[in-house]
């Protein structure tokens, strides 16, 4: 589970995690993953949030309050997209819109027909103005 608001105040993204949903800011082309979840199994190796405690045996993970800037997209999904090649995910959002970028990682997914492809679950915000 992956959730977060935007604050007006602080013209920031905060967000939480708690177990394996992913969330990542792409930004000049760069994907950068937002939590440290499932570390031990991807190349995920660092990340802005921090622990703050355990629930059902999963850590809560906080991310410290992050600026926006215009042109920013923050991707929040399911880990259904790990059978997603690190190129496609790029090129999806590098797409003009929200709508485009994950619209075109659905499309991905299903074309691949996984055998043991996971659901997913895929939500692009595309901050415009800040």
């Amino acid at each position: 589970l992956v959730g977060g608001f935007f604050s007006m105040e602080d013209k920031a993204f905060h967000g939480a995690s708690i177990g394996d949903s992913l969330a990542f800011l792409f930004r000049g082309g760069q994907l950068r993953p937002l939590f440290c979840t499932r570390a031990d199994e991807s190349d995920i190796t660092h990340a802005l949030g921090f622990d703050i405690g355990d629930v059902r045996g999963s850590a809560i993970e906080l991310l410290a309050p992050m600026a926006q800037q215009p042109g920013d997209k923050l991707l929040f999904a399911s880990d259904g997209i790990e059978t997603l090649w690190d190129e496609h995910i790029l090129t999806s959002l590098a797409l003009p819109t929200a709508r485009d970028s994950s619209e075109r990682m659905a499309q991905l997914l299903i074309s691949q027909q996984g055998e043991h492809q996971d659901n997913a679950t895929i939500v692009v915000v595309h901050v415009t103005a800040v």
